[in-house]
Order: structure tokens, then sequence, then C-alpha cells
């Protein structure tokens, strides 16, 4: 109804807020004490289908300090109400839908559906829970890692339940879990796109810079960490912070980038002087650095001089990286001219 500009985004949030679902009643109960909290919710985990996921019972000290819930005062919500411009839409869009619904009626019906939608997750993991527990016992009996157990195909376990084998079941457990551990392992080399929209997405597609957020618009309740207790109390301290008191010359991010040349790839362009070798033997007066096949790396070498000299005779005479910063530039794997020495730097490809 948002996209079809029926209701406002704020009225649709307004509406999921002022319904009563398992988060709300963990709101209302975070006063419980932790054998009632864990009798309630114990069972409801972070990751409701891995078993090395921590339920709130096995987890609880370690989410709710001191053995209790936050005791925070909890924002009161406003109380659900379409503005009159909304409610003409809506009621014009009831109409063409069923002209039997009415308003209150269709308000009823998407609240009931999201609360019974809800509670049926809430009871669904309340049987993930009690498998995971009945597999935990299957690990501890036959002395196999839960992290290791995470790869095991539950189909193995009902295969064992309905059918008698003499086989040991240790044995088969862990083949079964060694061949799910090497398809996982292969299955890291494949490359998917972060968003599947089209089937042939998952063979075609253009990994983007950006990667897409996940999240939602949640808030999230927290201790207030003030800036005064932490030496941050003034502009110069936060400043001084983010800087690491940095020399005067370099403490702006535009001082920074113009030291490295405005040079958007400037890691790319050091990575370059990777097969520069000058250690193995350090250059002489009036070499310049060839490409050494044998090696594969550019070191110092004597070079003809452009006209048939014997050496270099205009190139070392300026500064080493002032040429390169100039002239810098791909070429051939071969030995060149006392001219062009120092444009070898760049890494052949």
């Amino acid at each position: 109804m948002v996209n079809k500009k029926i209701i406002e985004k704020d009225e649709k949030d307004l509406f999921f807020q002022n319904i009563k679902s398992i988060t709300s009643e963990i709101l209302k109960d975070k006063n419980l004490t932790k054998k009632n909290f864990c009798k309630k919710y114990g069972h409801l985990r972070p990751s409701t289908y891995d078993i090395s996921s921590k339920n709130y019972r096995e987890n609880y000290d370690s989410l709710f300090k001191q053995g209790k819930l936050n005791h925070s005062k909890t924002k009161k919500i406003p109380k659900f109400k379409l503005s009159e411009k909304s409610n003409i839409k809506i009621k014009k869009f009831l109409k063409i839908l069923d002209k039997n619904i009415t308003l209150k009626k269709f308000i009823s019906y998407l609240i009931k559906g999201i609360q019974y939608r809800e509670y049926s997750k809430f009871i669904f993991t309340k049987s993930i829970d009690h498998i995971f527990d009945e597999i935990k016992y299957l690990s501890t009996r036959n002395a196999i890692n839960i992290a290791k157990l995470c790869h095991l195909n539950i189909k193995m376990i009902k295969e064992l339940y309905y059918n008698l084998n003499n086989k040991n079941m240790k044995d088969l457990l862990e083949k079964n879990i060694k061949e799910n551990i090497d398809d996982f392992k292969f299955n890291q080399f494949i490359e998917l796109p972060q968003v599947i929209i089209e089937p042939n997405d998952v063979f075609y597609f253009t990994e983007k810079l950006g990667t897409p957020n996940f999240f939602g618009n949640k808030s999230v309740e927290s201790k207030i960490y003030y800036l005064s207790s932490n030496d941050f109390d003034t502009a110069t301290n936060i400043v001084a912070s983010i800087t690491d008191s940095a020399p005067g010359t370099l403490d702006t991010l535009n001082e920074i980038a113009a030291s490295i040349g405005d040079n958007g790839n400037f890691v790319g362009t050091v990575s370059n002087f990777g097969d520069v070798d000058t250690v193995t033997t350090a250059p002489t007066n009036g070499q310049a650095l060839v490409w050494n096949s044998t090696n594969l790396k550019w070191e110092p070498g004597n070079v003809a001089a452009s006209g048939g000299g014997s050496g270099p005779t205009n190139v070392m005479g300026q500064s080493f990286f002032e040429i390169l910063s100039i002239r810098i530039g791909s070429t051939a794997k071969s030995n060149i001219s006392a001219t062009n020495a120092v444009i070898a730097m760049k890494r052949p490809r």
C-alpha cells in the first residue's frame, strides 16, 4: 500500500509497532527472573537453524547481564491511527478489492494474520530446539564435536531411526560429516551475487564495489557512553584522537591525499614495485634497472646508451623518483636504452 501511495510509510511502521507480537511480549516480560524468562523464551536462539548457536537458556548470562533484562523504560509507542487522507484512499482501494470488506475488518484481518504467523514460528522454534537437544545427546554419546555435527545431514539421522543397521553408528555419522565438509569446502570457491533475482544471475553477474545493506530500520537499546568521560570533552581532543596527533602538514584528509599525489590507486601503483630487487645486487654509479628474465625481477645493470655509447648518459642525473613520477608506464620484458630505463619500473603484465 505504501508503494501504491495509499498510505504513508510512517503509518505502516506505526501499524506494525502497535501489533502485539512475540517481540513485544519479550519487552513486556523483561522484568522476569532468569528462571521464568528461560521457561517461556529459553528455546529461542539468534540463529534458529544453527545448532552451534546457543539459545537464551544456555546463553542467558552473556546476553542479559546481572541475571535480568535491561530495566530501562521502554519508549511509549503512539496509538496507530490513519490520517483522513489515507483513510479515504484505503476505503476506495477496499471497494475495488471487495465491496463487503470494511476498513475495520480489513485491519483486524491483517493484525490477526501477523500475530498467528509469529506465534506459529514461536511454537515451531520449540520443536527445532527439542531436535537440537536430541542431536546434542547423539553428539555426546558418540564423542563427536558439535562443530563437526553442524555438517551432518538430518536425513542420515532419520534413516538410522527407521532402519536396523549392524554398522557402528559413529563410523556412519563421521563418514556423512566428512562428505558434507568436503562439499562445503568446495562450495567456498563458488562465487555468487549478493542478490539473486533471476536464475541466470547465478551464472552471469558483475560483482559491485558496494554491497547491499540487509539491515532494517529497527532501533537497538544500549548503554550510553558520554564523550566527556572518555577524554573527548573538547573538539581539540576529539580531533587529536582522530588524527593521532599527526604533524600539522598531515592532519587533514586533503593533506594526506596531496602527499600521495591525489592518486586514487596508490596501493596499486606501489605494488608495481614488487618486482624490483636492489638488495641482492646493490646498484653502482651509472647503472639503471633492467629486466632479468631468469629471476623475473628488475635489477641494477648496465644498458646501452642512445647513440651506441657503453652506459647511461642522461638518466641518473635527475632524481630517480622525480623521473619515475613523470614517466612511469608499462614496458616489455627486455633491456632498454638508458633514456627510457626508469620507465621499466612498472611491472610487466
